[in-house]
């Protein structure tokens, strides 16, 4: 059963980051997806990266804010952009899940302190994912 409440973010510690991981699906089932903290530290001081973990990151156009789809995220049903929506529905797989760091989800959006703190850390964030997928549409 999914419950129609707002979304409750888990504080995340300094070295973490949260990771959406989009369960299997067929392209028309509802999206379901988890989020999980993780450590993702910086690159060792011999420049080597640290074992980070195996993720994709999403680059995408926010699109309408009011234009609403939903998804079900740790058993609650969410509110994302019809874009985001369209995207995650895309890149899910069939059989497998498939992690990503998604900016809209994986940041808590209410927080102030948290947003900035997690924005400081894109970069290292986009520069450390296995892939970085630009989304720019069905249309595209």
């Amino acid at each position: 059963m999914f419950e129609l409440a707002p979304y409750r973010y888990a504080p995340l510690l300094e070295s973490q980051i949260r990771l959406l991981t989009i369960l299997p699906g067929s392209l028309y089932q509802d999206l379901e997806c988890r989020l999980s903290h993780v450590d993702h530290d910086q690159t060792s001081s011999k420049g080597q990266k640290n074992a980070n973990p195996s993720y994709k990151a999403l680059s995408y156009v926010w699109g309408d804010p009011k234009a609403v789809s939903w998804i079900i995220l740790d058993d609650v049903l969410v509110g994302v952009t019809k874009d985001l929506h369209h995207a995650l529905r895309h890149l899910r797989h069939a059989s497998e899940p498939r992690q990503f760091w998604v900016d809209a989800l994986c940041i808590n959006q209410n927080d102030v302190l948290e947003k900035t703190e997690q924005i400081k850390k894109m970069k290292q964030i986009y520069s450390q994912a296995d892939q970085v997928i630009m989304w720019l549409g069905e249309a595209a």
